[in-house]
């Protein structure tokens, strides 16, 4: 039977034990047609017994250590073509998944084959995010000058994604230029409201953490390319024109699907 899910997890300074719960919540899926491929990008990774414990216990753990720190741009890229699933899921480091997140999952996309990119709402640091508005009228429209969703949290097909992988020159924001890249071309984002099974729990080694600035100018380049420099005015996130521009985009998205 073909592999359905290949889940890819690159590691970089997390503590064992927050890695060890990430690796668990994965392992303790409802869903087993699955495989887990474990990206370590860090020469000076202190916890190599993991490798033993979980390749000898986890008959669908792999491993692949980079020989250099390469970022998290080309780590997903080498996990996604070491990958046999039909679909690649993103996993953190230091998030976890409830258990029926695959599951859930495997129910829309076994039934809706022409579904090529999901994601769902999350759980980050105990609040459901996005706000209701947004996972209830989801449109991707918003992906161009705002990033509402949770990297971790998307499941995309692999014959897409590899062909049109990541964006190596994006050490960071790689997810918003991927969204983005491939709506230019034509694609649809499913988005789940029901599946909220993904919880983010950014560390401190997280990149939006210990690269903001860099994350926020590669950010930006995206935002202006779209045409919306102007919503990153200093009286456009005062007022939270933000918000009304959200609103917009959903109640015009809604006439058009009504006419």
């Amino acid at each position: 039977m073909s592999i359905f899910f290949s889940i890819v997890l690159p590691v970089y300074k997390e503590e064992k034990n927050i890695l060890i719960k990430c690796i668990e919540s994965i392992k303790s899926q409802t869903f087993i047609n699955f495989e887990l491929i474990i990206i370590i990008d860090n020469p000076n990774f202190q916890h190599f017994d993991l490798i033993d414990i979980y390749t000898n216990n986890f008959f669908n753990c792999k491993f692949i250590i980079n020989e250099e720190n390469l970022g998290v741009t080309k780590s997903l890229n080498i996990g996604i073509k070491a990958a046999k699933g039909l679909y690649i899921v993103r996993q953190d480091a230091d998030d976890y998944s409830l258990k029926d997140r695959l599951f859930n999952a495997y129910n829309i996309l076994n039934l809706n084959k022409e579904v090529l990119i999901y994601t769902t709402p999350a759980i980050a640091n105990g609040k459901l995010k996005p706000n209701f508005i947004v996972r209830k009228y989801f449109v991707q429209e918003i992906l161009k000058f705002k990033n509402v969703l949770f990297h971790g949290a998307l499941i995309i097909k692999r014959d897409l994604i590899l062909e049109n992988p990541y964006n190596e020159e994006y050490r960071f924001s790689q997810d918003y230029e991927l969204y983005n890249r491939l709506i230019k071309k034509g694609y649809k984002i499913f988005y789940d409201n029901n599946n909220i099974t993904y919880l983010s729990t950014p560390s401190i080694n997280s990149i939006s953490n210990t690269n903001f600035k860099e994350q926020t100018i590669l950010f930006n380049q995206i935002v202006d390319s779209n045409g919306y420099m102007w919503t990153r005015s200093s009286w456009v996130k005062f007022l939270r024109l933000d918000l009304l521009i959200v609103l917009y985009k959903i109640c015009n998205q809604k006439l058009l699907k009504n006419k």
